[in-house]
């Protein structure tokens, strides 16, 4: 019976009397029997008569077969539950799985309490299964999922939790817990190290403009993160004022991890790094290094012009794995002896060459229909100018008269205008056969004696970095803090770091499961979560969840990925039915 609905008994239904209680039927037909002088009728039952009122009655589910519409017009609906119906448990269940195994989940309860903890593993949930980093969301989007800390948390809540239970005290210690369930690796690992930074508005004292690569218009704050080449692990990261230049900031970090207890480790740069200070740094402090360096120097020019023949046609150089060829080189530089590695890609070679003679190409046929044409007086050539000698010519070109009216006849009309005129143009084709020549090398300096392919391979890990920042700003839309505080501010991006680690783990799973099914489509990080949010359970007439469907091919693809099974989610959706029952007690 739908005990809160009350409607009015419909003319022509029939009672039933059983066990005290009076039941209401529809009749559906009715057939005369001669021979018994009554008629049989096909009935079904479709409520139950109110006790203190007989032409009312109570209706089942059955009442709005046949007679729709009339509770929806007068019934009392019940107030909406605090959770959905139907709740989806799929990403709830993964994540979860997923930060036990990487021992996020025991570090967040050591650091914030169980309370907190499940506070803090909800907003990850949120961060990463909606894709955004506006909390004002995060209550709607609760009310449908499965949850760790059994309540729905208003975003007035999230910025007080932001601001207090994230603190910098409990900051520091959870990176230092999680640093030290890492650094305990005996074996070489490298460490990747870069930033980036995010415009800002409000009261925030860190907000300051520097060298945005971005929105150069507002201040910024800028983040550095350092990352394991070994599994692509985020493992630190720092936030700091926005003028603050990367180098600075970087030999703080360095010797933080130095601190947090790694030992065998190197680090990785890209060429932005590639200064005389910063190489000076490094030598200091005894780090091993591996760094991306500037072509366009001097001395990496004349080392690639030294070795580019040997390069582009000796085949015993050739890299099989990476399809490159590659020749190491010792040289000093700034004091101290390194280690140089040579590449070159013939495949982006042609490609780079192809562009640029289409490039200029295009240049070429603007340029004939400026030939012998007046040049606007701030036209821009430095296109131009980069691959043509331009011959420009300047002539006087008499300024034309006004109307000359009987006040100003006889009078001087002003003097001639000299305007330019590009009368021709040549190649530089010692300057283009140069560039030409360049494409398709790149040089990697070490500080240690390695392998070219091993130097290459480290290396081109790297991208893990970038990757996290895009996942970030992209895969979770922190584009801007959107927060007035630096407490707000630093505790976002804290929590923004900590759901960097759950998804990092599903872009490895992402990265397998696409080799494994030779599907790149399907098993991306967004359809994966898609997937995974399709896994639904409903509430029973006992109040509590469970699973009433099977589950697709692909989604077991994901959970067999990661060692879980339909059991698994099962076994989530019957704790989550305990921890509620709990709660109401």
């Amino acid at each position: 019976m739908l005990s809160n609905v009350r409607v009015k008994r419909p003319e022509g239904t029939k009672l039933f009397k059983r066990n005290d209680n009076k039941y209401v039927y529809h009749v559906i037909s009715s057939t005369y029997i001669p021979a018994r002088k009554y008629n049989k009728d096909v009935k079904k039952c479709i409520g139950k008569l109110c006790d203190d009122d007989s032409s009312s009655m109570w209706p089942n589910e059955n009442f709005e077969l046949y007679y729709p519409g009339i509770i929806a017009a007068t019934a009392i609906l019940p107030e909406p539950p605090a959770l959905s119906d139907t709740l989806r448990v799929g990403t709830y269940a993964v994540l979860r799985h997923i930060a036990k195994q990487e021992g996020l989940t025991q570090i967040l309860e050591n650091v914030h309490g169980v309370e907190d903890a499940g506070r803090i593993f909800d907003i990850m949930l949120y961060l990463i299964t909606a894709q955004s980093a506006a909390f004002v969301h995060y209550e709607p989007f609760m009310r449908s999922h499965l949850m760790e800390s059994c309540e729905i948390i208003s975003d007035v809540t999230i910025s007080k939790l932001l601001k207090e239970a994230v603190g910098e005290d409990n900051r520091h210690e959870m990176l230092r817990q999680w640093n030290k369930s890492h650094s305990s690796d005996a074996n070489m690992i490298y460490i990747g190290y870069d930033s980036t930074n995010f415009p800002c508005e409000g009261e925030i004292s860190l907000a300051e403009f520097g060298a945005a690569k971005e929105d150069e218009s507002r201040p910024q704050i800028n983040l550095a993160i350092t990352v394991s080449q070994k599994d692509t692990t985020p493992l630190d990261y720092e936030v700091y004022p926005g003028s603050i230049v990367d180098m600075s900031e970087c030999a703080y970090m360095l010797q933080r991890m130095h601190d947090y207890g790694y030992r065998n480790v190197g680090f990785m740069f890209d060429r932005g790094y590639y200064t005389e200070p910063n190489f000076q740094y490094l030598d200091g402090k005894h780090f091993d290094f591996i760094m991306m360096a500037q072509e366009d120097t001097v001395f990496i020019r004349d080392l690639i012009s030294e070795h580019a023949e040997k390069l582009k046609n000796d085949t015993s150089l050739f890299i099989v794995n990476h399809d490159i060829s590659g020749i190491t080189a010792r040289r000093t530089l700034y004091g101290k002896e390194r280690f140089f590695h040579l590449y070159y890609d013939d495949v982006k070679a042609s490609i780079s060459r192809r562009q640029l003679q289409s490039r200029i190409g295009a240049l070429k046929v603007s340029l004939d229909k400026l030939v012998n044409t007046k040049l606007r007086k701030n036209a821009n050539l430095s296109d131009y100018d980069v691959w043509f000698d331009l011959e420009i010519s300047e002539i006087t070109e008499p300024k034309k008269s006004k109307k000359q009216s009987s006040k100003s006849a006889g009078k001087d009309c002003g003097d001639d205008k000299k305007i330019r005129v590009l009368t021709g143009y040549t190649l530089k084709q010692e300057v283009i056969k140069k560039q030409l020549d360049s494409y398709g090398f790149f040089c990697i300096v070490a500080s240690k004696e390695k392998d070219c392919c091993a130097v290459l391979e480290n290396y081109r890990g790297r991208d893990n970095i970038e990757k996290f920042f895009r996942s970030i700003k992209w895969g979770m839309d922190f584009k801007t803090p959107a927060v007035h505080s630096d407490e707000a501010a630093e505790g976002k991006i804290h929590l923004m770091f900590l759901a960097g680690i759950l998804r990092n783990r599903l872009l490895q799973i992402s990265r397998r499961i696409k080799v494994e099914t030779k599907n790149r489509r399907s098993f991306t990080v967004p359809g994966i979560i898609d997937q995974l949010e399709m896994i639904e359970c409903t509430r029973t007439p006992q109040n509590t969840y469970s699973r009433r469907y099977a589950l697709t091919a692909r989604q077991k693809t994901i959970l067999n990925a990661l060692g879980m099974s339909e059991q698994s989610i099962d076994n989530e959706i019957t704790s989550f039915n305990q921890k509620m029952a709990g709660n109401d007690d």
